[in-house]
């Protein structure tokens, strides 16, 4: 079976990493994989860590069909959001960028001839419109709400891209990505949770050392302003803790974040260590993960927190109260009050107390985050598509 996957970045980042672990899986089965993305020169940690499970890379100049909310933007990039929202809305513009994506995906189509478009994010839409036109079978895969977690807007609107969803198969991460959609009902739909890691990477480590961890992309939307505001407070009670914050971002936001540690008295207790290739050493020691994020689409982080034995702390919300209520953890609502009380409750806890609720975590994230049922649950997809292409 030859499937040709529709990426919007080869950047690493928490849904690639799904991504490879997903190819890992099906090249396995037998699957033969292609990649089409908007990247010329195809990232070096997504090529070092993909080579070895796809058959070609395809470059094509793909659309991403979102655009920035102005009202949650200020200054240059405000304007920039203005910009590409007269680009959207100039139908001779839109058309001339649509035509072009479709007649690279039209060549990428007709060389290798794959039985299932899979588009690996929602933005992109020309993996639905080739589908449609070669009569091949289309899989959205949708990681995100665009609107929530990403103060997007849909083009050319919610509306019309629910219609969409609803003339091909949909996988979402979450069965809140499912009903946010309107899919609940529809027999093509379904929920598979992302794969985090293997069933054999299940790891325990105790004592754990005295320090916080935040582990995801940088931004405003993620909450790391609640996690400083809490942690300046928490680390006048205990003093021994840092908190360590990995992964990438905009270096203006980082740096209002190290102003803020410094302004609130815990700057020399707050290690900005950006990004880091293998965060299973981090969450192995860290005494929880804090996830302050109010819509993850799933919080991969979450997930893999629970393999690695390290206890959440995260807002009951999205993907991140999806994954919290099968694993247990520390769920809160607000924001930075909140926020402290639990990382309290973290540092209070007895070796004995984190065990039982550590073991616990890893006992359910086996049976739902791990890379083989993450795997099986596509692959079961891909048959079903299949068989019913057949009759």
């Amino acid at each position: 079976m030859k499937v040709l996957f529709v990426l919007n970045t080869t950047v690493m980042g928490g849904g690639n990493i799904s991504f490879i672990n997903m190819l890992k899986g099906l090249h396995a089965k037998g699957m033969e994989c292609y990649i089409v993305s908007p990247d010329r020169e195809v990232e070096a940690t997504f090529q070092e860590m993909a080579k070895d499970y796809v058959q070609k890379f395809y470059y094509a100049p793909l659309v991403s069909y979102f655009y920035a909310e102005p009202r949650y933007l200020s200054g240059l990039r405000k304007l920039k959001a203005y910009a590409r929202i007269a680009v959207y809305c100039n139908p001779f513009i839109r058309k001339y960028r649509a035509d072009r994506e479709l007649s690279y995906m039209d060549k990428i189509v007709a060389e290798v001839k794959p039985d299932i478009i899979h588009t690996n994010v929602g933005v992109i839409h020309v993996g639905h419109v080739a589908a449609k036109k070669w009569h091949i079978p289309h899989v959205w895969h949708l990681r995100e709400y665009q609107t929530k977690d990403f103060h997007c807007m849909i083009a050319p609107s919610y509306d019309k891209f629910v219609e969409m969803l609803h003339e091909d198969y949909v996988i979402t991460i979450t069965k809140d990505i499912l009903q946010y959609f309107k899919l609940t009902d529809n027999p093509k739909a379904q929920y598979i949770y992302n794969g985090c890691f293997f069933k054999a990477d299940v790891t325990l480590t105790l004592p754990k050392s005295k320090y916080l961890l935040c582990c995801s992309r940088v931004a405003e939307e993620k909450g790391h302003r609640d996690v400083i505001d809490a942690f300046a407070v928490f680390h006048k009670k205990y003093p021994e803790y840092k908190l360590v914050i990995a992964g990438f971002g905009d270096d203006q936001f980082i740096s209002e974040l190290r102003v803020s540690a410094e302004q609130k008295g815990c700057s020399e207790a707050v290690d900005f260590i950006g990004y880091r290739k293998d965060v299973r050493p981090l969450m192995n020691k860290a005494q929880a993960l804090i996830v302050a994020s109010r819509c993850e689409g799933f919080g991969r982080m979450t997930a893999e927190a629970a393999f690695c034995g390290c206890l959440v702390v995260g807002h009951n919300t999205g993907g991140t109260k999806e994954i919290l209520d099968v694993t247990g953890g520390f769920p809160y609502e607000g924001g930075a009050e909140m926020l402290e009380q639990k990382m309290e409750e973290i540092a209070a806890l007895s070796d004995k107390e984190y065990r039982l609720m550590a073991e616990k975590a890893q006992q359910e994230a086996v049976v739902h985050f791990s890379n083989e049922a993450y795997v099986d649950g596509v692959y079961s997809l891909y048959k079903k598509i299949m068989d019913a292409k057949r009759n």
